[in-house]
């Protein structure tokens, strides 16, 4: 299936960055739960990122999961 997505932790920040293509985003129909985009991630492609807070359930957390999980879905 291949790499989706990547996670990055940001200690000093307390969180993490979780980052996906933008592509995949857009036919998935999540794109608009993203914290951002981030140009040429892999490659040639755009990626986007999420934000959650370390230990966090709240909608930072849910977002990422939602979207993770409907770009997996669309693979």
């Amino acid at each position: 299936m291949g790499v989706f997505a990547w996670v990055l932790e940001l200690k000093r920040k307390g969180i993490f960055m979780i980052g996906t293509y933008k592509d995949l985003a857009v036919k998935a129909g999540v794109y608009d739960l993203s914290n951002g985009e981030k140009p040429r991630m892999n490659w040639n492609d755009t990626g986007i990122f999420f934000f959650v807070k370390k230990d966090s359930k709240e909608n930072d957390f849910q977002n990422a999961v939602k979207a993770l999980t409907a770009i997996l879905k669309i693979k």
